[in-house]
C-alpha cells in the first residue's frame, strides 16, 4: 500500500494539474516516483495508454530500436541520471510464463557479471506495473547484420572493408573470451546480436539464452535454443552437455564465413532445411565466393566451423590470437583441410554418396583425371608445400631472434623436411645451431647435409665461416679471409658469428674497443642483409635492431625505427623494438610505440620491462614502479632481466619494498646467481657491506671470470673497511684480466680510494702515475697527477708537477683558467715567480670580455 504521504503529493499534484492545466507526459516525467499513483488519476484511457508508454520504471521511451522473440528494446533515458540507456522491455505475453521471466531475468544476472569492453554494460534491472525492463548500455551505431546487408547492396568488399570485418570478429572473440573465463556460455552469436560502435569496435549483446554453467539449465534435454544459421551441430541436436565455448567458437565461425563472403555458410527455406544443412552438408570454400581472399584466413574460417568440436579452436582465446596473427601477418596455426579429410567427411555422413564418389575417383584417376588434373593438381600442391615451407622459415627466423631454441630448430627442420634442398633453410638451421648450441653443432651440421649435396658456393662459403671462427686455444685461428657474403642469409650468418663473440662485453660496465669495433662489423653486415633479402623480413629487422640499440649514440636509431614501424605497423614485437630504438634518442616517443605494442599483446615480458625504462627516464616513477611490479612474476622472465628489474625498483622504492622483493627472490632462489647479486647490491646501498660482502664472494665462485661482480665485492669490501682484501679483489681482476683492468676507469679510482683509506700515499701518486701513462692523451688525468705531485712532501716533485700541468693545459687545448692557474702554482713551487705572475697576467687578458 502507498504512503500516506506520497498519496497526499499525488493528490495535490492532481488537484494543481486540473487547475493550472498541463500535459500528462511532462507531469510524470517530472514525478517518476509517483507514476503509479498519477496514472490512477487518469480518466481518459487513450491518454494513460500514451503516459504509461512513454515512462516505464523511471525511464523515458524513445524510439523502438529493436525487437525479438522476447522482448522490444527502445531508446529510452534514465531520469534520475539523464542517461541514455537502451531499454529492453518483456512482452506481456511472456511476463506469465515462468520459464521465460526466469531467462529475462538470468540475462540482467549474467550481464551484471561480465565486465568487458566488448560486452554490452547492464546497468538495471526491474519491473513497473507488470512490465518487466531490463537497461543496458546504448551502443550508437548499427548491428553487424546491417553492416553486412550495406556491403552486399554496395556489390562486395571494397578497399579496407575485408581487414575491418577481420577486426570486428578478433574483437568478439575476445569478448567472448571473457565471458567463457566466467563460465557463461551465450549460444546465439550472430550478426544481429553484434553491435559496431561508430569507430567500428563490435560489442556483443543479447545473452538472453546464454547458458551459466555454475547454475541449473533453463532449457530442457531436447530442446533447440538459437537461430539454425548460427547454430553448431550439437546445439542442435539438443546435447546441452555438450554445449561449451567451442559452440560459441562455431556460431562466430558461421559470423566470420557470411563476413568474408557475404553468404550463410548453410542456407535453406525452412529452419529443418538449413539445421539440416549443418548436420550433412559442408560449407562451399569461401575462396571461391571470395577471390583473393587469403589462403590463411579461409582456414581460420574452416577451422571454426568444424563439425567435430574436438578439431575445432578449443577456446575463444585460439581462434581470436590465430585471427590477430594473420592481421599481423604472422604465423597461424589453421590449416586448409585436405582433399582427403573432406571427402571422408563426406563419407561418414552419407555414406552411399561418398561410396559412388569414391568408385568415381577410382576410374577417373585413370583417365582424365590424369591427362588434364595431374598438372594442376601438383602445381596446388607445389604452392601449398611453399607457402607451409615459408611459414616454417619465417617461424623459425623469428623464434631464433625470440631466444626460443626449440621451437626455432624444430622449425628449421621442418623446412628441411618439406623442401630438403633448401640452401636458405640449412643456413637458418646454422644460424639456430650457432646461437644455441655453438659453431662446432652448427659446422657438424653442414658438414652432414653436405655428404649428400652438390657443390654449393653459398654452402661452401658458410663452411669457411663456421671453420674460421673455430678457436683454438682461446685464440681465433688464422683462416684466410673470406669472401664478402653474397646473400642475405650468408651475411645474417656472419653477424651472428660476430654478435656472438661480442654478446658478453657489451653487456658489461665497459666495452672494449675490439668488442665495439665487431659489433659495427655485425650491424653493417645485417644492413647489407635488409638490402640482399628478397622482401622485407620482420626477425632480420629486429636483430638489426637489437644490435643497433647497444650501440649508445648512432644515426641510424631513428631511422630504423621508423621503417620498422612503416613496414610492421600493427606488429607487437616491431612497435616494441622500434620503442627499444627510440629510448636514448626520444623518450616520449618511446613510450607512445611501447605502450602500443602492449596495446597489441605483446608477449615478450622484456617489452614489458622497456616500458618500465621509458616510464622512468621520463620521470612517471609510479607508472615505472607498477610496470616493473607487474613484469616481475612472469616466468619467462630471464634471470638477468628480473636483476635489473629488481635493482631498479629498490633504487626508486623505499627500503622496506626493496628488502622484501630482494630477500623473496633469495629465498626462492637461493642458488640463483642474479638473485644473490641483487640482495648484495641492496645490501651495499644500505651499509650492510657485511652481508653483500659474502653474497658477492658466493657470486665470484660461480662466476669466476665475471669481470664486473669482481669490481663490486672490491667496492663492498672497500666500504665495509676491508681495504687490503679490496685490493687483493683488484689484484686478482688484474691478473685474470690484465689489459681490460688497466685500463678501466672504475678500477683506477677504486684503487686510488684504497691507497688513500691506508693513508699510502705514495701508492696513490704511483697509481697516478700509471694512469696518466694509459691515458696519455687524457687532460683530466694529467690534471689529477699534477695536483698530486704538487701536494706531495717531496721536493723533488716540482718539476715533475709542472711537466703534468703543461701536459693538462696543452690538452686542454689551452683554453682552462683552472689548468693554467695549476701551472702557475707548480711554477711557485719552483721559485719562478716572475714567470707565474706572467702566466697569470696572460690568462685574464685572454678571458673574453663579458
Amino acid at each position: 500500500m502507498s504512503s500516506p504521504n506520497r498519496l497526499e503529493r499525488a493528490l495535490d499534484l492532481y488537484a494543481k494539474h486540473q487547475l493550472e492545466g498541463g500535459d500528462w507526459p511532462t507531469l510524470l516525467a517530472q514525478h517518476p516516483d509517483l507514476t503509479d499513483l498519477l496514472l490512477s488519476f487518469v480518466e481518459d484511457p487513450a491518454v494513460a495508454a500514451a503516459a504509461s508508454a512513454e515512462c516505464l520504471g523511471g525511464f523515458q521511451l524513445g524510439r523502438e530500436v529493436g525487437s525479438g522473440g522476447v522482448g522490444t528494446v527502445y531508446e529510452a533515458r534514465q531520469q534520475s541520471l539523464n542517461r541514455r540507456v537502451a531499454l529492453k522491455v518483456m512482452h506481456a505475453a511472456f511476463a506469465l510464463n515462468p520459464r521465460a521471466l526466469a531467462r529475462f531475468r538470468r540475462e540482467s544476472q549474467i550481464l551484471a557479471r561480465l565486465d568487458h569492453p566488448g560486452i554490452v554494460r547492464v546497468f538495471a534491472t526491474g519491473e513497473d506495473r507488470g512490465q518487466h525492463w531490463l537497461a543496458m548500455e546504448f551502443v550508437e551505431g548499427q548491428t553487424l547484420a546491417a553492416h553486412l546487408d550495406r556491403l552486399r547492396l554496395d556489390g562486395g568488399h571494397r578497399g579496407q572493408s575485408l581487414r575491418q570485418v577481420v577486426e570486428m570478429i578478433r574483437n568478439v572473440a575476445d569478448a567472448l573470451q571473457h565471458a567463457h573465463a566466467h563460465e557463461v556460455i551465450h549460444r546465439d552469436v550472430k550478426p544481429a546480436n553484434i553491435l559496431l560502435r561508430p569507430d567500428g569496435t563490435a560489442v556483443l549483446g543479447d545473452f538472453g539464452i546464454a547458458r551459466d554453467t555454475e547454475a541449473p539449465s533453463l532449457t530442457q534435454t531436447g530442446v533447440v535454443s538459437g537461430t539454425p544459421y548460427y547454430m553448431a551441430p550439437e546445439q542442435i541436436v539438443g546435447h546441452a552437455a555438450a554445449c561449451d565455448a567451442r559452440t560459441d567458437v562455431w556460431a562466430l565461425g558461421a559470423t566470420l564465413y557470411e563476413c568474408l563472403t557475404l553468404r550463410r555458410a548453410f542456407d535453406g527455406v525452412t529452419s529443418q532445411e538449413v539445421m539440416q544443412a549443418v548436420l550433412t552438408h559442408e560449407p562451399i570454400d569461401p575462396r571461391r565466393l571470395q577471390p583473393g581472399l587469403p589462403i590463411d584466413l579461409a582456414a581460420i574460417t574452416q577451422m571454426a566451423i568444424e563439425k567435430d568440436p574436438a578439431a575445432r579452436y578449443s577456446t575463444a582465446q585460439a581462434f581470436a590470437d590465430d585471427l590477430r596473427a594473420f592481421l599481423e601477418l604472422r604465423p597461424v596455426t589453421a590449416r586448409p583441410p585436405s582433399r582427403t579429410k573432406r571427402l571422408l567427411r563426406l563419407a561418414r555422413r552419407r555414406p552411399v554418396l561418398g561410396l559412388l564418389l569414391l568408385l568415381l575417383l577410382v576410374t577417373g584417376a585413370l583417365g582424365t583425371a590424369l591427362l588434364v588434373q595431374l598438372p594442376t593438381m601438383r602445381a596446388a600442391a607445389a604452392a601449398a608445400a611453399e607457402a607451409e615451407f615459408a611459414a616454417e622459415f619465417d617461424a623459425g627466423l623469428l623464434a631464433c631472434v625470440n631466444d626460443d631454441a626449440e621451437t626455432c630448430l624444430g622449425h628449421f627442420r621442418r623446412a628441411l623436411e618439406i623442401q630438403a634442398g633448401s640452401e636458405e633453410a640449412v643456413i637458418g638451421l646454422c644460424i639456430g645451431l650457432v646461437k644455441f648450441d655453438g659453431r662446432k653443432a652448427a659446422l657438424s651440421e653442414l658438414e652432414r647435409r653436405a655428404v649428400v649435396r652438390a657443390a654449393s658456393p653459398q654452402l661452401d662459403h658458410c663452411r669457411s665461416l663456421l671453420q674460421a671462427r673455430q678457436r683454438v686455444d682461446g685464440a681465433v685461428a688464422g683462416a684466410p679471409q673470406s669472401r664478402p657474403g653474397a646473400t642475405w642469409m650468408e651475411c645474417w650468418l656472419e653477424a651472428i658469428l660476430i654478435h656472438g663473440a661480442t654478446e658478453p662485453a657489451v653487456t658489461d660496465r665497459v666495452v672494449a674497443p675490439a668488442a665495439t669495433a665487431q659489433l659495427a662489423a655485425a650491424v653493417s653486415l645485417l644492413a647489407r642483409a635488409i638490402r640482399l633479402a628478397p622482401r622485407p623480413c620482420l626477425s632480420l629487422h629486429l636483430h638489426w635492431t637489437s644490435l643497433l640499440s647497444l650501440i649508445k649514440v648512432d644515426t641510424r636509431h631513428r631511422e630504423a625505427a621508423d621503417a620498422i614501424v612503416e613496414l610492421w605497423p600493427n606488429s607487437a614485437e616491431a612497435l616494441h623494438y622500434a620503442g627499444l630504438l627510440y629510448l636514448r634518442i626520444e623518450p616520449q616517443r618511446a613510450l607512445d610505440l611501447l605502450q602500443r605494442a602492449q596495446q597489441l599483446g605483446a608477449q615478450d615480458p622484456v617489452a614489458l620491462v622497456n616500458l618500465g625504462i621509458a616510464q622512468q627516464n621520463l620521470g612517471h616513477r609510479a607508472e615505472a614502479v607498477a610496470t616493473f611490479a607487474a613484469v616481475l612474476p612472469h616466468p619467462r622472465l630471464p634471470d638477468a632481466k628480473r636483476a635489473f628489474v629488481v635493482d631498479a625498483m629498490v633504487r626508486m622504492d623505499d627500503s622496506e619494498v626493496g628488502a622484501s622483493l630482494c630477500e623473496d627472490w633469495l629465498r626462492r632462489s637461493p642458488g640463483s646467481f642474479f638473485a644473490r647479486r641483487c640482495t648484495a647490491i641492496y645490501c651495499v646501498l644500505n651499509d650492510d657491506n657485511a652481508r653483500a660482502i659474502e653474497l658477492l664472494r658466493s657470486c665470484v665462485a660461480m662466476q669466476p671470470q665475471n669481470f664486473v661482480i669482481q669490481w663490486e665485492l672490491a667496492q663492498a669490501q672497500l666500504a665495509g673497511n676491508e681495504s687490503q682484501a679490496a685490493g687483493q679483489t683488484l689484484d686478482r681482476l688484474a691478473a685474470q684480466q690484465p689489459e681490460r683492468a688497466r685500463q678501466d676507469r672504475s678500477v683506477h679510482a677504486m684503487r686510488l680510494d684504497i691507497h688513500r683509506a691506508q693513508q699510502d700515499d705514495a701508492a696513490a701518486l704511483a697509481e697516478l702515475r700509471r694512469w696518466a701513462a694509459v691515458r696519455d692523451n687524457d687532460a683530466v688525468a694529467w690534471h689529477a697527477l699534477a695536483v698530486a705531485l704538487l701536494r706531495a712532501d717531496d721536493p723533488t716533485a716540482g718539476e715533475s708537477a709542472l711537466a703534468a700541468a703543461e701536459r693538462a693545459d696543452y690538452l686542454a687545448g689551452g683554453t682552462s683558467a683552472e689548468y693554467q692557474a695549476l701551472r702557475a702554482q707548480c711554477l711557485d713551487r719552483l721559485g719562478r715567480a716572475d714567470e707565474a705572475a706572467r702566466l697569470r697576467t696572460r690568462s685574464l687578458q685572454s678571458k673574453p670580455a663579458k
